[in-house]
């Protein structure tokens, strides 16, 4: 036994001594004392490739200590193009942007640069030549904080498990604490919470609001002004186009906003989307939390939904944050009461109900996610009951709100525009139109006004041919975007119905080329205040589609083999249903890849089932092996 203390005791005073390198290793960093500066020689200084503004000059050396120099202060590379920590400076100025194209070094200059591998590409600020502009130029680079900690980390976890496994008379300290901290729920739910306003704050410090007058944000206001006039439910057709096409919800806030606050109506809305989002990411964690059992898991959630692609729609002025936020609420409440098997209450009815009508309220084509959502409600509605009345009962429940807004919409869509069902999808149509007459040439073989202002602007089926399109209708033939929406929207369902085939295998081409919306996860890969994607997208596309294409197979597996999944395998088919739907149908007329955010959550806690399933398969495959006895208690025959 003294041995075995002593060794522990060795272990201990090894960890803390390495817990103390490694503090004093990142002081050294943030102090200036592990800076690399190096002066330029003017004499090394190389002209850069063709005639441009660009010169060059090979950084790094150190004979055999290279290597580890290059692993410690890394430049930039094809793998990783924004890891270099490199800044230049030219006398007492500092140039830039850093990580900047090759290409625009050597067009523009001004002093630019990059730092790639191990070559310094870089412009004088005047583009003079720095070799001989009697300038002195000096870089300064601090090491890679992750690089830097990763060796001391991997050596102190190693010790901490090697700790773990030997017994000895008294625990260590630090792992006592850890322990407690650990099991102390409230200490992770204000350390979820202090990370998802730390990531708010950090990204509206970052970049900013977005300006509304760029986007959407200016139909939403011209609805609100509406409102304020109290015309809303007159025509409009000869009226802003903008303001035509949306939906009152997101309208009505503003209007309600600025009748509080008109000065900062902006920083007022995105104040509360940025609150919204705070608290679907809390909701989200504690989600994952309760159905796989790992807190961690839940603030891994909490972090890839505050980092993912819906972070930047916190801070303009649409109804994408509030949107997606509300759906990631509605989808955790309906998931938790699935997963424990409760039956719905009261206030269940009314927040789901109240949510989808807000949702539905917000965009026109949201009544997609009610239809997706709906086997969700029927696997809800079934707890605890096997009575067919009372199940569509409580289906009735939640859908009866939604029911009621639809009739509103559909009111609000005649009163203003004369048709029952108007999207601003409709002009967007003519996109897949154009795709699938450049694949056919059989589309707009007619003589309607549509296929012959289609044959006479389409000619290299560039983006702004095809966007030409309505624009070319409406002025040359004297129709109300009403009208060219009528008229785009028959000849797209014509399409279908004529050349399914085709319009099929285009709008899985269009999904295949979509980006993923769980991809910008690094914030060091949005240099610039600009959302720069890098080597993400063929990894987690993969791992996206794997999972909302290959696991229904293998939960169906699951299923069969074991009785207690089918529930949970239930829960994963549903939440499938509710992504693919409108995936689908977003491929299909081809929206903007924002319109995938609804898919976020879900996808999260279908990862989260997941791990539970494996668990649970972990458990009876260490039961069957014989390593443990079955701890089913067995009744005695006597």
């Amino acid at each position: 036994m003294k041995g075995f203390c002593v060794t522990a005791r060795g272990i201990e005073v090894t960890i803390r001594t390495l817990m103390i390198i490694l503090a004093a290793l990142i002081v050294a960093r943030d102090v200036g004392w592990l800076t690399r500066t190096v002066i330029l020689e003017p004499s090394n200084i190389l002209r850069g490739p063709g005639q441009g503004k660009a010169f060059q000059i090979q950084l790094g050396g150190f004979g055999r200590f290279a290597l580890l120099f290059s692993f410690f202060y890394p430049s930039d590379s094809n793998d990783a193009p924004f890891v270099s920590s490199l800044t230049l400076t030219e006398g007492l100025r500092k140039l830039g942007p850093p990580h900047s194209l090759h290409q625009e070094i050597l067009e523009k200059g001004a002093g630019r640069y990059s730092y790639w591998n191990n070559w310094l590409i870089f412009a004088a600020s005047d583009n003079s030549d720095p070799g001989t502009n009697g300038r002195v130029y000096m870089v300064a680079e601090v090491p890679n904080l992750v690089r830097l900690a990763f060796i001391p980390l991997l050596l102190i976890a190693g010790l901490l498990v090697l700790r773990l496994r030997i017994n000895a008379p008294r625990q260590m300290p630090e792992l006592v604490a850890v322990e407690r901290i650990l099991r102390n729920s409230k200490l992770w739910d204000l350390a979820a919470v202090s990370m998802l306003v730390g990531i708010q704050a950090y990204l509206l410090w970052r970049f900013g609001l977005y300006d509304w007058k760029e986007g959407d944000g200016s139909g939403y206001l011209s609805i609100a002004q509406q409102f304020a006039e109290g015309n809303n439910w007159t025509s409009v057709a000869s009226q802003d186009f903008m303001a035509l096409l949306r939906l009152p919800g997101y309208s009505f806030l503003i209007l309600i906003t600025r009748s509080f606050v008109d000065g900062i109506w902006q920083e007022a809305i995105c104040a509360l989307q940025m609150v919204m989002a705070v608290i679907a990411g809390f909701v989200l964690y504690r989600t994952i939390s309760r159905i796989s059992g790992l807190r961690l898991l839940g603030i891994l959630a909490a972090l890839i939904w505050a980092l993912c692609e819906r972070g930047r729609w916190d801070r303009a002025v649409l109804p994408d944050s509030i949107a997606t936020s509300v759906l990631t609420l509605i989808i955790c409440r309906l998931v938790l009461l699935a997963v424990e098997r409760r039956p719905p209450l009261t206030r269940d009815f009314f927040t789901i109900g109240l949510g989808l009508v807000a949702v539905q309220l917000l965009r026109e084509l949201n009544p997609i996610f009610v239809l997706a959502t709906i086997p969700l409600m029927i696997l809800v509605a079934r707890q605890r009951c096997s009575h067919f009345v009372k199940i569509l009962s409580r289906l009735a429940g939640f859908l009866i709100p939604v029911t009621i807004t639809v009739l509103l919409i559909l009111v609000w869509n005649y009163q203003r525009s004369g048709q029952l069902v108007y999207t601003t999808s409709a002009t967007a149509l003519v996109l897949p139109l154009s795709e699938a007459q450049q694949e056919t040439g059989s589309i707009f073989q007619g003589n309607s006004p549509l296929d012959l202002v289609a044959r006479t602007t389409l000619h290299e089926y560039s983006i702004q041919e095809i966007n030409a399109i309505p624009i070319e209708l409406s002025s040359k033939y004297d129709l109300s975007y009403v009208q060219v929406s009528r008229i785009i929207s028959a000849r797209y369902l014509l399409a279908w119905k004529d050349d399914f085939s085709v319009m099929f295998k285009l709008s899985l081409r269009r999904l295949a080329m979509w980006q993923d919306v769980l991809e910008p996860l690094a914030l060091v890969d949005w240099p610039n205040g600009e959302y720069v994607y890098s080597g993400y997208t063929p990894d987690f596309k993969r791992l996206f589609w794997s999972c909302l294409v290959g696991l229904p197979v293998v939960w169906a597996l699951f299923a069969v083999c074991f009785s207690p999944m089918r529930h949970d395998a239930l829960i994963v088919c549903s939440l499938i249903i509710f992504c693919l739907v409108p995936v689908l149908v977003y491929g299909a007329i081809h929206v903007e890849i924002r319109y995938l955010l609804f898919t976020i959550a879900p996808f999260i806690i279908i990862m989260a089932l997941s791990v539970r399933g494996f668990v649970f398969l972990m458990r009876r495959l260490y039961v069957y092996s014989g390593l443990k006895a079955d701890p089913t208690p067995r009744v005695s025959s006597k």
